[in-house]
């Protein structure tokens, strides 16, 4: 849900040229491209998830601090993002992929049973 969040605020604030340039919320972009990156190379998902609350309070930030950015756009970005704090706060792992938790044991192998079949 936050990757979603920060995608949409990314649209808005690329919209929002000239009076706001991408290097003015770079946070911003990279907590929305994290979820191309995670599929792109899920080898980094855990260092992603590790990463991704404090680059999501970094984003808040920056959208905070855009001052040339429409009062409008800049509430409606600050909302978009707080709701998505609240949202995975809530959550019972406390994590913005829940989904994809610290899982040290490997799940339990299926056995599967083939019957053999024999000429008649």
């Amino acid at each position: 849900l936050q990757v979603r969040r920060a995608s949409t605020i990314k649209t808005l604030l690329d919209q929002s040229f000239p009076a706001v340039f991408q290097e003015d919320y770079e946070a911003v972009i990279d907590a929305a491209g994290a979820g191309f990156r995670i599929t792109s190379n899920p080898a980094s998902a855990r260092s992603e998830l590790a990463a991704y609350p404090a680059l999501f309070a970094q984003a808040i930030k920056q959208i905070q601090g855009l001052s040339n950015l429409n009062a409008n756009i800049r509430a409606q970005a600050a909302s978009l993002m707080s709701d998505a704090m609240a949202l995975s706060s809530s959550s019972s792992e406390h994590a913005p992929f829940p989904q994809l938790a610290d899982h040290t044991q490997p799940a339990p192998q299926q056995k599967m049973h083939i019957p053999i079949v024999k000429d008649l």
